[in-house]
């Protein structure tokens, strides 16, 4: 009996399904955690799940209390940075059905996982024929990331499904013209803007992208109405979150940018042999880059950031003592690292911009099985390997990475001024 094409989608979405779930449990041998989910929150060995974390301790503050502090007894917020409600109250929901242990945690990854998967075939198919519409979603099963993540208590499975979700909702918005779907894409990309707040900057070119679909061939009141209608929704879902952070926090700020600018904007004060270093670091391997300059550093892992920055930040109290001796609170901290961030950019803007483009490699580089940069892959002392198989072998994973990365810009790239959908991906 010949299988249909609606009956086949079924079944391979199955298979990928299966795939991501096989993915996953190879990546949890390989790191010894298979035995995690039967562990209690409390008594875990998993180092990113555990109870006054910064992502698990605000799901059981609202669990416990109602409120992401524990009822004000916790001074600030829980954990070492601030974040939004979203993920906290999904994950307290599993933790009111499953208990309070690592299963329930690891329940709203593989949840949300899936989900992803689902939304980025009904994404995918729009442009793409045949069989090769789940070849998205079979890359996102099988990619080792993203079977690492599963494993880790934090928000990037939770914000993947919300990324594909919203993108999923807008396209049907723009085929079909209902303010249903625009309502869940502005909703669902209000939800993200709360637990990634740096996608706020996104929100006015989403707009724009709502205007230009409908320009030509609208009424321009009705264009313009469905606008504002998104704006609305979306100020109306960020907007109590940001004032609950000033009435509580003492900050309108959504997030807790100073240390990761701060950061960054260290970068202007590093030396020119500190920067080849770094970006030879980044774009070949500390294996390749020490024998291309002389001033690498004898440990053979350049400096990526001033880390006085992380010896400030990650201290375990809400009250910190800082550097040159002042005693402040993690809000205070953070809005004092971003002045010194902004008078950093603004002493040497155009050196700030330009080492930017050194980032563009770290971001864009090469994982390994268990999620983790391999800029000191073959860097050690292995003697059962020789030099040059090590080279070759960091410049095999690398360029094929990278000709993948191309690739894939160049697609971006031919679709941008193509405004039927794919354009407001690619440029996101």
């Amino acid at each position: 009996m010949k299988i249909s094409k609606s009956q086949s989608t079924p079944i391979i979405l199955t298979g990928i399904l299966c795939l991501a779930f096989s993915a996953i449990v190879v990546n949890g041998a390989l790191q010894g955690a298979l035995h995690q989910p039967f562990e209690s929150l409390e008594t875990t060995s998993n180092e990113t799940i555990f109870s006054r974390g910064t992502f698990v301790g605000p799901a059981l503050s609202l669990l416990h209390t109602g409120t992401f502090n524990y009822g004000g007894r916790e001074k600030g917020y829980v954990g070492l940075i601030q974040r939004g409600p979203a993920f906290a109250s999904v994950l307290a929901l599993s933790l009111l059905l499953f208990g309070e242990n690592v299963f329930a945690v690891l329940f709203i990854n593989g949840l949300s996982f899936a989900l992803a998967i689902i939304f980025l075939w009904l994404i995918s198919k729009r442009f793409l024929p045949g069989i090769w519409q789940f070849v998205p979603s079979l890359m996102l099963a099988l990619f080792w990331e993203i079977s690492a993540l599963f494993w880790v208590g934090n928000y990037e499975m939770f914000t993947l499904a919300i990324v594909t979700f919203s993108f999923f909702t807008l396209l049907q918005y723009k085929e079909i013209n209902h303010l249903g779907w625009l309502a869940a894409a502005a909703a669902s990309f209000a939800v993200l803007v709360t637990e990634r707040p740096m996608t706020l900057y996104f929100v006015p070119f989403l707009v724009c992208f709502i205007i230009l679909w409908r320009w030509p061939r609208h009424e321009k009141k009705r264009v313009f109405t469905h606008a504002l209608f998104f704006l609305f929704i979306v100020g109306a879902v960020v907007s109590p979150w940001a004032y609950r952070n000033y009435r509580v926090l003492d900050t309108w700020q959504l997030g807790s940018p100073g240390h990761v600018i701060l950061r960054r904007s260290s970068h202007v004060n590093f030396s020119s042999e500190e920067l080849i270093s770094m970006m030879l670091s980044f774009s070949v391997g500390d294996l390749i880059g020490s024998k291309l300059s002389a001033h690498y550093p004898p440990d053979g892992k350049p400096k990526t950031w001033d880390p006085n920055v992380e010896a400030r930040w990650y201290q375990p109290d809400w009250m910190i003592a800082d550097l040159d001796g002042e005693t402040l609170t993690r809000i205070e901290l953070d809005k004092k690292m971003v002045k010194e961030a902004r008078a950093n950019i603004q002493r040497r803007p155009i050196k700030f911009f330009l080492t930017g483009f050194i980032n563009f490699f770290r971001l864009n580089a090469p994982m390994n099985y268990n999620g983790m940069e391999m800029m000191h892959f073959f860097a050690g002392d292995n003697k059962a390997i020789s030099e040059t198989t090590k080279i070759a072998i960091n410049l095999g994973i690398r360029i094929t990475w990278l000709l993948f990365v191309i690739a894939a810009l160049l697609g971006a790239a031919t679709q941008l001024t193509a405004w039927t959908g794919l354009s407001v991906i690619a440029f996101f």
